[in-house]
This record gives C-alpha cells, sequence and structure tokens, in this order.
C-alpha cells in the first residue's frame, strides 16, 4: 500500500519540527500544540507543498511564528499551571541537562534562540536558517556567534559557581 504524500511528510518532520518547538516555546504543552498547528497548516496547504512550493526552510518559519505567537500570548496571559510540580526531576540534587540547556536559552534575545535552535537543535544550514527566519546569512551568522559567546560566557560562570 502506498503512503499517503502528506502523512510521510509528517514521518519526516514530526521530531524535527516538535524538538523545534519544545526548545523555542520552552514547555511540552505549547510545543504540542505548535507542532499540531503547524501540520494542520500544512495539510491546508497540500496542493501547495505537494508542488514543491513550500521548503523545509518554510516549514521551520511556520513553527518558529506559531512559537513567536504563543510567547506573545504568554505575555498577556497568567498561566494557570505554573504552581503544578515539575515531575521531571528524579532527585533533589539531579541537574538535568535539558534543564541546564532552557537556562543558557532562556539567556538569549528570541532573534538568537530561534538561530541557535534551528541550527544546533534542527541541524539547518546557515542558508536554511535565513531562509527560515527571513535575513540574510550574514546576520545568521553574527547571532549565532553573539549567542554562543554569551551562552559560552555564563556557562563558564555557573560552572565557577558550582566549585567548592
Amino acid at each position: 500500500m502506498k503512503q499517503d504524500p502528506f502523512e510521510a511528510l509528517y514521518h519526516r518532520l514530526k521530531d524535527k519540527v516538535y524538538s523545534t518547538a519544545l526548545r523555542l516555546c520552552g514547555r511540552r504543552d505549547q510545543a504540542l500544540d505548535a507542532s499540531q498547528d503547524v501540520f494542520i497548516k500544512l495539510y491546508d496547504k497540500r496542493k501547495a507543498w505537494e508542488a514543491g512550493e513550500l521548503t523545509d526552510a518554510y516549514i521551520y518559519r511556520m513553527t518558529v511564528n506559531r512559537c513567536l505567537d504563543f510567547k506573545r500570548n504568554e505575555k498577556r496571559l497568567v498561566q494557570l499551571d505554573t504552581a503544578m510540580p515539575d515531575n521531571r526531576r528524579s532527585g533533589a540534587n539531579r541537574v538535568d541537562d535539558e534543564d541546564e540547556v532552557e537556562r543558557l536559552l532562556s539567556i538569549l534575545n528570541p532573534e538568537q534562540r530561534t538561530a541557535v535552535v534551528l541550527q544546533e537543535i534542527s541541524g539547518l544550514s546557515y542558508d536554511e536558517i535565513a531562509a527560515a527566519t527571513d535575513t540574510d546569512i550574514g546576520t545568521v551568522r553574527s547571532r549565532l556567534s553573539r549567542a554562543k559567546d554569551k551562552m559560552k560566557e555564563v556557562y563558564l560562570r555557573l560552572q565557577k559557581e558550582k566549585l567548592p
């Protein structure tokens, strides 16, 4: 039985779209919602991507835009789940790598965070990041360089603070 083209696209990109959304939104529920919204929009634009008019970079751009929408809305709404305990930790002293990555990403401005996530998490090239963020390659390189410098500085400072 031949696989539906949309199903093939979904299976090819679902993990990358979700991981990109998770790093940009910072919350699993928002990442799932953003991913679902992206694929619903893609389904609605079925003729365009079947004709090859929509690139992976365009799909990442949709993901970035949806996550930015969540961030804008988050500022306006009171989050009800902030009082809920975080069940990701298995011990009080356990430092979760994911939490450390989130902490480092949180110090970046939205443009830098997006560029880092698209490169490091989603594996996009400079060209693909430029297309996904609607910027030129020089801007992408600059954002990545500044972001990595800032993250390195904070990481080293945090490591020094951990030393006895």
